[in-house]
């Protein structure tokens, strides 16, 4: 368990590579893009400009689920029983 997190500690956070690797062979690694999908529909839901409260964040849920939650909260809504929630002191 040391040994890795030592050499996690020893890589980029950012690019994954270590500086040895560098030293090693400088053209072992090629930059090529990449999209997620996922990540990409994060950061456009993040850049809606539908106001949020703070500390809201954008999550992926399976579609099942995201329409439950949807539903519930429509019905919750619809029967008067949609409350906010309580702030914490």
């Amino acid at each position: 368990m040391a040994a890795v997190a030592l050499e996690r500690g020893e890589k980029c956070q950012m690019c994954g590579t270590a500086e040895w690797e560098w030293e090693e062979d400088p053209y072992a690694y090629a930059p090529v893009r990449h999209t997620c999908i996922g990540c990409m529909k994060r950061e456009l839901m993040q850049e809606d400009d539908t106001p949020t409260s703070k500390g809201t964040s954008v999550r992926l849920l399976p579609k099942a689920t995201a329409e439950r939650l949807a539903q519930d909260h429509a019905r919750k809504a619809d029967e008067g029983t949609l409350r906010p929630r309580r702030r914490r002191e």
